[in-house]
């Protein structure tokens, strides 16, 4: 009995509500709207929260995990306001000197400095603004969470007696690599091309010492998209 009672009441409820929907049409779909616009909102927020997280994990990977930074200006800066903070005192030779020091907990304490667009010299040749250089110690590549490609790191020896010694990184690959950009219009047309190529006396001439020169080469077709001012 109680079963049927509690059945009706759920039946009756229902069209009452949809009678109550059909009379008042304005206002269910008003309500209708307000809902969905607070639904899609919070699920907005809530994305773009986690974008933003994603954003600042992201950007953070660079370093190493319970890593602290002391730095002149904060790490994550949004929107142009490096103005707040050039009236801070800079940090100073001395100060990382005695933080180093004192401090026995960190497992490593390490100094770094850069300066963007920067004139390079060397003997005759000359880099104009094209370089990035950075300054630091024995345990500014640990601190990066960095690894070398070749060579070795900097020791205490060349960071006491101010030895000319740098660590180069490239933005474009690694050093001395070279990329040949070749247009054909299509594949026979390349075929064609290396067939006349390997029939000139200059390349064959070329291909006597130009490989031992070369540590690795890789070859990569390109298909122009459908849109590419080359179709």
């Amino acid at each position: 009995m109680g079963s049927r009672s509690l059945k009706n009441i759920l039946k009756e409820s229902f069209w009452m509500a949809i009678d109550s929907i059909k009379k008042n049409k304005l206002r269910s779909g008003l309500t209708l709207l307000g809902i969905s616009i607070g639904v899609f909102s919070v699920i907005g927020v809530m994305t773009a929260i986690r974008t933003l997280e994603s954003s600042v994990a992201s950007g953070l990977n660079v370093f190493a995990a319970n890593t602290f930074i002391i730095q002149k200006y904060p790490e994550i800066n949004f929107g142009d306001k490096r103005g707040k903070f050039r009236n801070r005192k800079n940090i100073t030779v001395q100060q990382y000197k005695k933080l180093k020091d004192r401090a026995k907990t960190p497992i490593l304490i390490s100094a770094a400095d850069s300066k963007w667009s920067r004139d390079i010299k060397y003997k005759d040749r000359k880099i104009k603004k094209g370089a990035d250089v950075a300054g630091g110690d024995d345990g500014t590549i640990r601190f990066y969470n960095t690894t070398l490609a070749d060579g070795r790191n900097f020791v205490f020896d060349d960071i006491h007696h101010s030895k000319n010694v740098c660590i180069w990184m490239t933005d474009t690959g690694q050093p001395n690599e070279v990329s040949h950009l070749w247009v054909y219009k299509d594949l026979n047309h390349r075929a064609e091309a290396r067939a006349a190529a390997a029939a000139d006396p200059d390349w064959q001439n070329f291909l006597k010492d130009g490989p031992d020169r070369l540590d690795e080469m890789h070859s990569t077709v390109l298909i122009p998209w459908s849109h590419s001012p080359l179709k």
